[in-house]
């Protein structure tokens, strides 16, 4: 026979299913980041300094209830400025584009994609558990 429970341990056990799904989520979603910096990093050209290959940094939003648990990867314009002019190149030519971002981010994509999934599985079985 089936256990009966009432709503309100209904809502805790939905509240510590999505607890232990957003905590999964934020882990996967960390390890893929890293992923995706590592390869962005190879691909970034070594100037005479190291700044851009060591501007580039990943993080994790902020947790917010309407928001999903995401993570990022960036070029820290305080270290390296110029991170634009290499991606995109100067005007008139000077400087040819060199898309050392977009190569890693397409190149890291699938992998960073198939962390996430597995990951939010992992958290999903966890959870039901």
């Amino acid at each position: 026979m089936a256990k009966q429970i009432t709503p309100q341990q209904l809502v805790a056990l939905f509240q510590g299913i999505r607890g232990a799904l957003t905590e999964g989520e934020r882990e996967a979603s960390r390890e893929a980041a890293k992923i995706v910096q590592q390869r962005i990093k190879a691909e970034a050209p070594r100037g005479p300094t190291g700044n851009l290959k060591r501007s580039i940094q990943f993080g994790t939003f902020k947790q917010r209830l309407t928001k999903p648990v995401g993570s990022f990867v960036r070029v820290s314009r305080k270290i390296a400025p110029h991170a634009h002019l290499v991606e995109f190149g100067a005007r008139g030519g000077k400087m040819p584009a060199n898309a050392f971002f977009r190569r890693g981010f397409n190149a890291s994509k699938r992998k960073a994609e198939a962390i996430i999934l597995k990951g939010a599985g992992k958290a999903f079985d966890k959870a039901v558990k």
